[in-house]
């Protein structure tokens, strides 16, 4: 309930397309979403709980699991996350540090951003919940402000566990 207000009220403020994964332990699962319209949030159903594909969401739990548990997705999702697995460690390193991920990706024909903001009860995390904007070229302040938007929401996420 607290995952499915705070991803509403994030997708009317921003205008797009909100989720929130939950991070268990061992699965990774999508537990709440709201579409917007002109908006569009990608997902491939790997299995009936885990969603993967092109998902800033799940990459930007990675870093906080065991390297077990990330293996295993990458390695089962081989070509479906979108990118370099050279990058890996500094990538994982940014996210530890900043507790976010803002991404640029191409899916198909379109051009999207991911704005990620990890959710923690103390020092353990439980999810990540942010948006999808259909567009690369947000401008800096925009920028800032959705990203600013989706960490509220995991503060407020935060607050209420």
């Amino acid at each position: 309930d607290l995952a499915n207000e705070a991803v509403k009220d994030l997708a009317e403020l921003t205008g797009e397309s909100a989720a929130f994964f939950e991070f268990d332990e061992n699965l990774i699962k999508l537990i709440a979403k709201k579409e917007m319209a002109n908006s569009y949030h990608y997902l491939k159903l790997m299995s009936s709980e885990i969603h993967t594909a092109n998902n800033a969401f799940i990459y930007s739990i990675f870093p906080f699991v065991s390297s077990q548990v990330s293996d295993h997705f990458i390695k089962n999702s081989d070509g479906a996350f979108n990118f370099d697995k050279t990058k890996l460690s500094k990538d994982f390193d940014e996210i530890r540090k900043d507790k976010f991920l803002v991404r640029q990706e191409r899916y198909q024909r379109a051009e999207i951003s991911r704005f990620c903001a990890l959710v923690f009860i103390e020092i353990e995390i439980v999810g990540s919940v942010g948006v999808t904007v259909n567009s690369h070229s947000l401008d800096k302040q925009d920028k800032e402000q959705i990203l600013q938007q989706c960490l509220s929401a995991a503060r407020s996420i935060e607050e209420k566990l």
